[in-house]
């Protein structure tokens, strides 16, 4: 219960520092790591949870790679860190230590879309929010797994 209390605090802290200042502190990510580490090792063998992390981070690798080639190719003068955040990515790592494959991927794809409509709308509704150019990614995706965790351990 601790546990689950202090991740969705940094989860939160996360979503808090990104959506202020577009950065987040490299601490927090290293306490979700940890975190999460620790809540998944809980419940698993060391040789599933490896097997898990080594997929996962396979599969970030991948996306990551097309999203490069497609900066690379298709947006010429543009470097692909101004795509993507390296909080983003740093986040994904975090999340890879918890989740299974098939369901981090799902898990992916949805806080995406959400990230998406969360983000347009915030656009419309809130002139401020257009201060800045780029989108709270690593934000939005920990809001969403705070959501994730809180709903499990509700219906557990």
């Amino acid at each position: 219960m601790l546990c689950l209390f202090s991740t969705v605090v940094v989860l939160l802290l996360i979503f808090y520092e990104d959506m202020k200042s577009r950065t987040v502190r490299l601490f927090l990510f290293v306490l979700l790591s940890i975190l999460l580490f620790y809540s998944s090792y809980n419940g698993k063998n060391l040789y599933t949870l490896l097997i898990n992390i080594i997929f996962n981070v396979l599969y970030i690798i991948l996306i990551t790679s097309f999203g490069y080639l497609y900066t690379v190719l298709k947006k010429s003068g543009v470097s692909f860190f101004s795509s993507i955040g390296l909080g983003d990515i740093l986040l994904l790592l975090c999340l890879s230590v918890w989740f299974e494959p098939i369901t981090f991927i799902v898990f992916n794809t949805v806080s995406l879309i959400l990230a998406l409509v969360i983000h347009l709308s915030l656009k419309q509704a809130i002139a401020s929010y257009s201060q800045f150019e780029t989108v709270p990614l690593a934000g939005y995706q920990s809001l969403c797994f705070s959501f994730l965790l809180v709903f499990t351990f509700f219906n557990s």
